[in-house]
């Protein structure tokens, strides 16, 4: 259910983004979908069986989706939040095996690429999954609430308002948490989730290119 719910929100996003800027009501729906994949790339480092893979699988997905990316937000600089997960994933693996050299860099060299690299969501991407992460280490309702208030703070602090919708996605993670809604045994829903990111970015630049091409002719 939840890794529906986030394709389907990141889907609406994109699509407001492209074909109805003035129309706020896509990019509030689509505000839920960064904080539960963040949440995923922790399920995904705590349930996998080869760490490298899932590097791997990560920094592919990273490639392939920066062409269609930068075509669809018109940013031919900015890296895409494959990048930003996977500098989360760098960091939370360094702290996951009590590595302090290897943390300190990884979250240095976080916030040295942020000051003079672009990439989608900067910091504020690796700091909402280190908070799923940190979250994953305790049970209870209190450090549910604990993470709620350090993920709401830091968007309260992000300047675009709309970003503050994206609090919504934590009871929904929650929720979806404590009865057994995270995980699937669906191979469909796996793939489809793991690929959808650069698929469907790539579908609707083929569909923008297409529309363009029709009002030009």
């Amino acid at each position: 259910m939840l890794m529906i719910i986030a394709c389907i929100s990141m889907l609406i996003d994109h699509i407001g983004i492209v074909f109805f800027p003035d129309m706020d009501c896509f990019r509030i729906i689509g505000r839920l979908a960064m904080p539960i994949y963040s949440y995923f790339i922790v399920q995904g480092l705590e349930h996998t069986s080869d760490i490298k893979k899932y590097f791997k699988r990560l920094a592919n997905c990273c490639v392939i989706s920066q062409i269609p990316f930068a075509i669809l937000m018109q940013k031919p600089f900015e890296l895409n939040v494959c990048f930003t997960w996977l500098l989360s994933l760098a960091i939370i693996y360094s702290i996951k095996i009590k590595n302090r050299i290897a943390t300190a860099a990884t979250i240095l060299f976080a916030i040295v690429i942020s000051i003079f690299l672009s990439y989608d969501y900067r910091f504020l991407g690796v700091y909402v999954t280190l908070v799923f992460y940190f979250q994953s280490l305790h049970k209870g309702l209190i450090y549910d609430l604990i993470a709620t208030l350090g993920v709401g703070i830091i968007y309260l602090c992000w300047q675009d308002p709309l970003q503050y919708f994206a609090i919504i996605a934590m009871p929904i993670i929650f929720f979806a948490e404590r009865h057994n809604k995270v995980r699937t045994s669906s191979h469909f829903i796996k793939n489809m989730y793991r690929f959808f990111y650069p698929l469907h970015i790539t579908i609707i630049d083929i569909i923008k290119s297409v529309l363009t091409m029709r009002t030009l002719f």
